[in-house]
């Protein structure tokens, strides 16, 4: 695999030359490089970069081919989408909400949203914004397909038979459901359409030209042409349903220009009026008084003890991956028209090496192995990831993820399996303490084709409470 390394990154220019008229701030030769390799490797048609730094994009890019038949290169104002990625632009619309008196985050989300089955209804608005509500995932329904219409009353009576997965602030699992949920509360408070929200609140204020919330079937102007990677051949995507391509969830396509834009305002403070930026990232504690490493539409984490904020994203056609490191004050966007297990890695990794290009030493891929003081430890870590379809052992795990084992809440908190993709090492790359008597333990895992960062965090028992992969 093509690597930047910290020495080859500190060599990077820090003032790259702007393409007059163009609006592209050219990514440093040697990381432009690493780019391409990248989208090689991944087999990614096009990408766009965004990275900024104190305040000011620092490179603003897009790279190969926004639409390959016709042969339309990307630029810094073709449309991607970002998927799960923008779900902090929901969150922002609900805390602003919150600031001016419409909502309380402790009260339940259908004393605000219409219609919303008992099941869903009582969930706190905090615990959705967290993931910690139990809403039960609808991309884990039989038969939910992209590209077949699901009004609301459709997604909310098909939702409303379902079993909520834990009680709020039990445990932690990612769920697309609670944004939707979200979404409908942002709608019948602001008596406008989610998108219209969207659009009038925070992307006019913000002055982002481009960005939108998608509509699959509109011809919308500059939109990079979606694919996925199938038994090694690029295919295009399906055509997403129009109304879910801008679910609440993840339906934001934007352009590198507006994501630098989006970016700088994050930075000094002036995305849009009053987007709490630090409430976002704060991290919410469980019942257990355990940290969950995630805020509202942020995954957290630290490395070399500073804040990392990220959030990958997905949908039929694109990947994405926002990367922020607020000691450095450095922020890295990087979206493609692929989806794909081998573009996800591929984009993580472009968003990684432009931090170290920008900041070296600032991310987890710049870490070394060390010496592990219980290797012990190590080993139950790698057997977890090769477990082959066997099931975990509950009692290795704290309350937050032994409630959730063996129902498809588990696969978003518990250890994934990696057997298929073929883990061939495994190294202790960091360790450190974290409030409430947390250790955790840092893996660098490098498959076949692939390195990505595994998490494990250990209650005074020493018994796994999180497990999380970046």
């Amino acid at each position: 695999m093509v690597g930047l390394g910290v020495a080859g990154a500190a060599a990077l220019g820090a003032s790259p030359a702007i393409a007059a008229g163009s609006g592209r701030i050219g990514l440093p030769p040697p990381l432009r490089r690493a780019v391409q390799a990248r989208m090689e490797a991944g087999r990614l048609p096009a990408v766009a970069v965004a990275v900024v730094r104190n305040g000011v994009p620092a490179a603003v890019e897009g790279l190969g081919l926004a639409s390959p038949p016709f042969g339309v290169a990307a630029t810094p104002r073709t449309l991607f989408h970002l998927g799960s990625a923008s779900k902090h632009f929901t969150a922002a619309l609900v805390l602003r909400l919150a600031a001016a008196g419409r909502i309380r985050l402790g009260d339940a989300v259908g004393d605000y949203a219409r219609g919303l089955p008992p099941s869903l209804a009582g969930l706190p608005i905090s615990a959705l914004l967290s993931h910690t509500a139990g809403a039960p995932e609808y991309e884990a329904l039989a038969g939910f397909e992209g590209d077949k219409p699901v009004c609301r009353e459709m997604f909310l009576a098909r939702m409303g038979g379902l079993a909520v997965d834990f009680a709020p602030g039990e445990a932690w699992s990612y769920s697309n459901t609670g944004y939707v949920l979200l979404g409908y509360l942002i709608a019948d408070v602001c008596g406008r359409p989610y998108r219209e929200v969207v659009a009038q609140e925070l992307l006019a204020p913000a002055r982002l030209r481009e960005a939108r919330v998608d509509d699959a079937s509109a011809i919308i102007p500059g939109r990079a042409e979606p694919h996925v990677l199938a038994d090694g051949v690029l295919r295009r995507a399906m055509t997403m349903d129009s109304d879910f391509s801008g679910w609440p969830d993840g339906g934001m396509l934007i352009s590198a220009r507006d994501a630098a834009r989006w970016e700088a305002g994050l930075q000094r403070g002036e995305a849009a009026p009053a987007v709490p930026l630090r409430t976002m990232t704060t991290p919410v504690l469980l019942k257990t008084g355990r940290n969950c490493a995630y805020g509202f539409g942020w995954r957290l984490d630290r490395v070399r003890g500073r804040e990392v904020h990220y959030h990958a994203g997905s949908v039929p056609g694109f990947m994405a991956f926002y990367l922020r490191i607020p000691s450095e004050r450095l922020g890295v966007v990087v979206t493609a028209n692929v989806q794909s297990e081998r573009a996800r890695a591929a984009v993580a990794r472009i968003a990684h090496e432009a931090a170290e290009g920008f900041a070296p030493g600032s991310t987890a891929i710049s870490l070394v192995p060390m010496r592990d003081p219980d290797p012990a430890l190590a080993a139950e870590a790698r057997a977890m990831l090769l477990r082959g379809g066997r099931p975990l052992d509950p009692g290795r795990f704290a309350p937050e993820i032994a409630c959730l084992l063996g129902r498809p809440a588990g696969e978003k908190a518990a250890p994934p399996d990696r057997t298929a993709a073929g883990l061939l090492d495994l190294n202790l790359v960091e360790a450190f303490d974290e409030d409430g008597g947390g250790h955790v333990r840092r893996y660098r895992c490098v498959y076949a084709d692939r390195v990505e960062h595994m998490a494990f965090a250990y209650a005074r028992d020493g018994r796994i409470y999180r497990v999380r992969a970046i």
